[in-house]
Formats: C-alpha cells, sequence, structure tokens
C-alpha cells in the first residue's frame, strides 16, 4: 500500500480550495474596479450634461437680449423670451419685504419655499391647443375621474383632497359620488355656447361675405386704373372704415361718389351695352355685399372670436424640492383661493377648484401610536407637491358677455397701486384703458397678477413660518425653469418639468439599478455556481478520501488480528513481521484521526480491547504505536486503561 498517495490527494485538495479562495478575492477587486469606472462614467456624463444646459441658459438669455419676439414661431418662445426681456425684478422687493413681516413679529421662519403660479385661457374652439377639448382633458384630470397612461396621482391620498362647485365644499371620499355628474354639468354648459348655431351660422356668412367682398373690390377696381378712382375706393377699404356701414354720413358720401367715378369711367370703355350693364351690377354688388358683411360682422354673438377666453384655468403648485408640507391643511388653500378670485373679479365666479394633495413624490407611510388611547394611524412620510386648480368663468355672471380678460386687466390696472405701497414694486401698468396690450405690457399684467396671489397666499403661511419667495434673476435662468416655461402647454406625459417624468425618472433610476444589480448578481452567480462545483468536486474527494482511509485502517487492524491469532506463540509472535503489522495499523489509525477523530478513536479502543483479551507483548501492540509524535489537540493520544 502507498501511504503518500494519500498525502498527495489530501494536498491537491488543500491546493483547490486556496484556488477557490483567490479567485473569489479576484472577482469582489474585478466587482470593485467595475463600480468605480460606473461611478467615474455617471461623473462624466452629469458633467457633459451639466454643460449643456448651461449654453442652453446663455443662448436663452442672449436670444431675450437681441432678437425681436416677433422672430420666434411659437407663441410659447414668444411668451418665454418677452418674459426674460420685458420682467421686473419682483423677487428684489417681494423676498425682502416677507422677511421684514417675519423679523416685525419677532420670529424667522421655519423654511421659504419657491411656487408657481401660472394660468391658461381656454379659447372657444372646439379643438385645437387651449381648446375645449383640452378643457376637458384638464378637467379629468382636476376631478379625478380617470388617469391616463401616466403616474397622475397616488389613488390612495385621493381622500385627502379638497373640491369646490357650485358653493359647496366637498371632501376626497364624498366627491367621487358626484364628480361624474359635475363633469357633465360644466362641459354641457360650455359646449352650448361654444357650438351654438347662431354663432355657427353667422361665422360661415361672416366668412363667406368676406371672400366675396375681396373679390368684388377686385372687380371694381378692373373698371379703370385711374389712380383717383382706386383711392376713392381705398378709402372705403380701409382700416377706419372697414366696419362703417354704407348708411354712415361720410361712407354715404364716398360711396356716392365712387359710383359716379365707376360709371363714367365704365361709358368711357366702349362695351357693348350688356358688358357695361355687368360691370355696373359688380359696383353694386360690391357695395351691397359690403353693407352685408359689416352687418354679420357686427351681430352680437356669445362669443366676439374664437380666441375668445370661455374659462381660465389658475393653477398654484409648490415643488416637490421644498419637502413636507403636511402642517398646511387643505381648507387653508381653500380659503385663500377663494378670497383671491372673488376679489379678482367679483363678476366671474368659479365654476370649479380642486386642492390636490395627493401627488406627492414619495407615498411612503409611517405609523404613529397615540399615547392617551393606543390607536394606530398612519401618516404619510412626507407630503411633497401641492397644488391647487381653479377654474374661473369666462362669462360675466351680470352682463352674460365672455369679458374675463378686460375685466382682470381692470383690476391689475387698480392692485398696481396696492401692490405698490406693500412692495415698492413700480409696475407701469398703462391705464389708457385700452385692452390691446403689447408684449412688455403682457409680461407685467402677468407679474401682477402673480405678484396678487403671492400676497395673499403669504398671508396664510405666516401661521406655518413659512416664507413664500420668488426665484432671482439667475434661478429663473435655470433649464428646468425654462423647459417649464416653453412646455407649459402640453400634457403631462410630454413635459420634461412635470410629477409624470419626475416619478418616471424615479422608477426608471431604480429600474437601472435593479438592472445592474441583477447583472453583477448574474456574473456572481456565475462564480457561485463554479465555486460550488469546485467545492462538490473537492468535497466528493474528501469524502472518498475519508472512506479510503477507514477502510484502510480496518484493513490493517484486520491483517494485524489475524497474525495475531495465527501466530504459534500464544503471546502473539515475536516475529519482525509481527511489529510491521502492528505499526502498519497504528499509522492507519493515525491519518484515519486526522479527518475522523471519533471514528478513529473507536477503532483504536478495538484494537487495545483486543490487545487486552489476548495477553500481546508490548512491542507487538498497536496501542504503543498510536499518535506517535502527534502533540495536536483535536488528536490526543490512547491510552490502556
Amino acid at each position: 500500500m502507498d501511504f503518500n498517495n494519500e498525502d498527495l490527494k489530501n494536498k491537491k485538495a488543500n491546493q483547490q480550495q486556496n484556488k477557490i479562495e483567490n479567485t473569489s478575492k479576484s472577482f469582489n477587486k474585478k466587482l470593485e474596479a467595475s463600480e468605480r469606472q460606473q461611478q467615474h462614467e455617471e461623473a462624466k456624463a452629469k458633467a457633459a450634461s451639466d454643460k449643456m444646459m448651461q449654453d442652453l441658459e446663455n443662448l436663452v438669455k442672449e436670444a431675450a437680449k437681441q432678437q425681436k419676439i416677433s422672430d420666434f414661431k411659437t407663441k410659447s418662445a414668444q411668451k418665454l423670451i418677452s418674459t426674460f426681456k420685458n420682467r421686473l425684478a419682483t423677487d428684489q422687493y417681494f423676498n425682502k419685504t416677507v422677511l421684514n413681516a417675519f423679523k416685525a413679529r419677532g420670529r424667522t421662519p421655519e423654511k421659504q419655499i419657491t411656487g408657481r403660479y401660472s394660468s391658461v385661457n381656454y379659447r372657444a374652439m372646439k379643438e385645437g391647443e387651449r381648446s375645449l377639448q383640452s378643457f376637458i382633458n384638464s378637467l379629468i384630470h382636476s376631478l379625478r375621474l380617470s388617469k391616463k397612461d401616466v403616474l397622475e396621482w397616488e389613488d390612495e391620498l385621493t381622500k385627502d383632497n379638497l373640491y369646490f362647485y357650485n358653493k359647496t365644499i366637498y371632501k376626497g371620499d364624498e366627491f367621487n359620488e358626484v364628480n361624474q355628474q359635475i363633469f357633465d354639468e360644466i362641459i354641457a354648459d360650455k359646449e352650448a355656447d361654444i357650438l351654438n348655431k347662431d354663432d355657427i351660422n353667422n361665422k360661415n356668412d361672416v366668412k363667406k361675405l368676406s371672400t366675396s367682398r375681396t373679390n368684388y373690390r377686385k372687380k371694381v377696381l378692373e373698371i379703370s386704373d385711374d389712380e383717383a378712382f382706386k383711392k376713392v375706393i381705398n378709402l372705403l377699404e380701409c382700416k377706419s372704415n372697414k366696419l362703417k356701414e354704407n348708411d354712415n354720413e361720410k361712407i354715404a358720401l364716398v360711396i356716392k361718389k365712387a359710383r359716379e367715378m365707376a360709371y363714367k369711367r365704365i361709358d368711357k370703355l366702349n362695351l357693348s351695352p350688356a358688358k357695361a350693364e355687368q360691370k355696373k351690377r359688380n359696383f353694386e354688388n360690391f357695395i351691397d355685399i359690403r353693407d352685408k358683411h359689416i352687418k354679420a360682422r357686427t351681430t352680437k354673438r356669445v362669443f366676439e372670436t374664437s380666441q375668445t377666453c370661455f374659462i381660465q384655468e389658475s393653477v398654484f403648485k409648490i415643488p416637490h424640492k421644498n419637502g413636507d408640507l403636511s402642517k398646511i391643511e387643505a381648507q387653508e388653500y381653500m380659503d385663500v383661493a377663494q378670497s383671491f378670485f372673488k376679489r379678482v373679479c367679483p363678476d366671474h365666479p368659479v365654476i370649479f377648484g380642486a386642492i390636490h394633495l395627493d401627488e406627492t413624490a414619495d407615498p411612503t407611510m409611517t405609523e404613529e401610536v397615540d399615547q392617551e388611547t393606543a390607536n394606530i394611524t398612519k401618516k404619510l412620510k412626507c407630503r411633497s407637491g401641492d397644488n391647487l386648480h381653479f377654474f374661473v368663468d369666462g362669462k360675466n355672471s351680470k352682463t352674460g358677455q365672455y369679458d374675463l380678460r378686460k375685466a382682470q386687466i381692470d383690476f391689475a390696472r387698480k392692485e398696481q397701486h396696492r401692490l405698490k405701497k406693500i412692495y415698492g414694486i413700480d409696475f407701469n401698468f398703462n391705464e389708457d384703458g385700452s385692452y390691446k396690450l403689447n408684449n412688455q405690457q403682457k409680461t407685467i399684467w402677468g407679474q401682477i397678477m402673480q405678484v396678487s396671489f403671492y400676497t395673499e397666499m403669504q398671508k396664510m403661511l405666516f401661521k406655518h413660518d413659512i416664507a413664500l419667495k420668488f426665484l432671482n434673476s439667475t434661478e429663473k435662468s435655470n433649464f428646468d425653469y425654462i423647459q417649464s416655461c416653453l412646455q407649459e402647454h402640453l400634457p403631462l406625459s410630454c413635459r420634461q418639468q412635470s410629477r409624470w417624468n419626475m416619478k418616471q425618472g424615479m422608477i426608471n433610476k431604480a429600474q437601472n439599478e435593479l438592472d445592474n444589480k441583477n447583472e453583477r448578481k448574474k456574473e456572481l452567480n456565475n462564480d457561485v455556481v463554479s465555486l460550488i462545483t469546485d467545492r462538490n468536486n473537492i468535497q466528493a474527494d474528501v469524502d472518498n478520501l475519508r472512506n479510503q482511509r477507514l477502510e484502510q485502517a480496518l484493513k490493517r487492524l484486520h491483517e494485524w488480528q489475524n497474525h495475531i491469532k495465527n501466530d504459534e506463540e500464544t503471546d502473539g509472535g515475536s516475529s519482525n513481521f509481527g511489529k510491521l503489522k502492528a505499526k502498519a495499523a497504528a499509522k492507519a489509525i493515525n491519518d484515519l484521526a486526522d479527518e475522523q477523530p471519533e471514528v478513529a478513536k473507536k477503532v483504536a479502543q478495538s484494537a487495545i480491547n483486543f490487545e487486552d483479551n489476548n495477553n500481546i507483548k508490548d512491542y507487538f501492540k498497536v496501542s504503543n504505536n498510536l499518535n506517535n509524535n502527534k502533540n495536536l489537540k483535536s488528536k490526543p493520544k490512547f491510552k490502556r486503561n
């Protein structure tokens, strides 16, 4: 038997174990290096993105300084450039005044928050941008009727919302029973005005008569190339006279003169009687159609034009970055909004209002235990993104006219003086009585409405030690702000700065992290499988080695016992062969003890029992050779008792 062969197998097993450990260490080092490389790449990508955003901000600011607003094709771009070019630095006045007000109260705000106040004027059109259909989509969202394929709100939080309709305030739970009815009533009322048959027929008549008027004017001008005649005809069609009817004293004189000149020139053309009569009829048709067109244009309609605002939606949102707002009650928001809109346009009531507290960034709930009752209540960990939607009727409740725009301009002209006393801001909003505003005046008008609303909101926030603030010019120039201005008319899912994209970004980030973890897990699993396979192979080798050592020990012990029994001498014999047999059995038992000490102990005990029962001489005993030169505690020497 080659005893060295067993030592060689044991050595190979240890080498394989060391190889596995080294492979595991190498894998961990590669994984750490991969993570560092990924972090480096992410940092580079972020730096490049930041530079691109800064370049865009500089581009917009430079465009506002150098280009005409009319050079931009889209209204959203025009509005953005006009804002950059014409806005006043309201932050310098408002923010300072609010902080001084806290100081006068002997307090300091717990935190300052920003907000975003904006309005959308829905036009008297069935479809298109800011049309009836756009209003329907927004109303569905505000009423919480249904979601699109976007993360618009958290269903379990809608119970905290508050709604206003027809002088009644509804809480979230009870509102679900009436929201469809409210929607139907509002849409039916506005559809009746927008789709009014008389208005539609009148619009069609105006369009046809406008085309006919233009065509007959061209035919009349073909009567003669005489410049004097052309001047008379153009006098009828100039901007100041275009909508003056034929019975107007001045217009009647011009028509009389034009008729005389036309007839005289027709008679000089030497035309056939039929052709001459046709040209005279063209002139008379032009005069007749002109009068019909003017009457059709001045016919009283529900809406003056398709651009008339039938409902205005005002939205105030506190961005998620401002953190937890749970100390503010929904009713407090409601009181602020109702007070403001009643003061702005008392004859234009709020049709519907909503306080949404269900669009928080993190819907995680925490449990609170009442110390007295031991009742457990669930509370939102952080309520952020509070927003208000209020729909103001474009129709005057007293006159029935859709004149909200005029009413708000009138309000702004008065309000600017009140705000100047509070903040010292000189808006210089024109008071000439005209409702045609240039881009600069439109921007100033919007700022007056915004500061006025902020003033109303801040009154409520004082009790919570919260200070509302305007962004400064640098903050307003950042990419997020610019992008939100450009995309405010888009659906939620298309806006980059919307809650939907915020949540989508969170989901995508989490998914990417999960994908990376899964990929790493997959790589690790492959290595682990390989390690397990190696371990299993080693274990199999070890188990096999253990079985072989036990078999070897029993075999050597059996050979020793047989030699003792078969020896002629009763004391076990005295030959050298007997000594070798004892040493071989002892070595096999010692080798077995290295791996299976308990088993080896039992085998050794059987040898000792055999020695006791057979009166064996000391130099033939296995026990005298057990654990020779072995000092390990796990391998105790076996002695005869």
